[in-house]
């Protein structure tokens, strides 16, 4: 895969690239993917990046990594710039020392893990942007209507699904996944297909750039947080049977108990508010 990857680079950062990877003794194949992701973004030679381009591709890597992943991402830069620089004798239009300006501090850190929840009316929209892309659309829902984690979403593959009972095993828990969805997985596939964490996180970040884009969104993107946070704001437990549902009309009754001379009115389950001791 990578080999077909960098013959698409230019001739000189193919060069260049494989040059300063023969001077690790380790993490060759860590440092290879962070700096192979940067010149597929800038497509020329890496020599022509302007310090704003590269202030905004820090950025981006800010959305979906921790700060110990985007700091170690901006040193192997800085690294393979001054590499460049001694090994041809070329120059940047800035000095590589200045990319650590854009390493994560705390500050930012505590910026950019503030989840914000989606309102209900960006919710909709999404789900309506993501018509079209079945992929997309499943991993927001997995991650929205079952909490499934980053991790979890890493785990789906044909083995860990059971056609037959509509059955995601997930994490060492099973997830029964809904009509909707599973009619996704009959029309396309590919969304069995196993990835990894960071593919999902990317999803994740592709959506909520396609929102900005449609005006879903203003500048904020998207992150797993987003979602999670979304689901802790809009899920209710049942008091009753202790299962977690959308707060939509769809999954709850007004229910008032026979034996209950008070006559309150309790919100509940449409599951539990089915049994005979229950008056919707």
């Amino acid at each position: 895969m990578n080999d077909s990857r960098i013959a698409k680079l230019t001739e000189n950062n193919r060069k260049w690239l494989s040059s300063y990877i023969s001077t690790k003794r380790s993490g060759q194949a860590k440092i290879k993917s962070d700096l192979l992701a940067l010149l597929e973004a800038h497509y020329l030679d890496i020599t022509s990046i302007s310090l704003t381009e590269m202030e905004t591709y820090i950025n981006l890597l800010k959305v979906d990594n921790s700060t110990n992943t985007v700091n170690q991402k901006t040193d192997s830069f800085i690294r393979f710039f001054k590499h460049i620089q001694e090994m041809d004798n070329v120059s940047f239009s800035f000095d590589p020392d200045l990319l650590k300006i854009f390493k994560f501090v705390k500050e930012d850190l505590i910026k950019s893990r503030q989840a914000k929840p989606l309102k209900v009316s960006e919710i909709t929209r999404i789900r309506h942007l993501l018509k079209d892309d079945d992929l997309k659309l499943f991993s927001f829902e997995l991650a929205y209507e079952y909490g499934s984690t980053l991790e979890e979403l890493a785990e789906i593959s044909p083995e860990h699904y059971d056609q037959r009972l509509n059955l995601l095993l997930l994490g060492g828990r099973p997830i029964q996944v809904t009509n909707s969805l599973s009619s996704l997985i009959e029309r396309s596939p590919r969304i069995l297909i196993k990835r990894s964490k960071e593919s999902f996180s990317d999803y994740f970040r592709q959506i909520g750039e396609r929102a900005k884009q449609e005006g879903i969104f203003d500048q904020r993107g998207l992150t797993w947080l987003d979602i999670k946070a979304t689901r802790e704001q809009n899920f209710i437990r049942c008091s009753e049977c202790g299962n977690s549902y959308e707060n939509s009309a769809n999954y709850w009754v007004l229910a008032q108990y026979s034996y209950d001379e008070s006559e309150n009115k309790w919100l509940i389950c449409k599951s539990c508010g089915s049994k005979d001791s229950i008056y919707g």
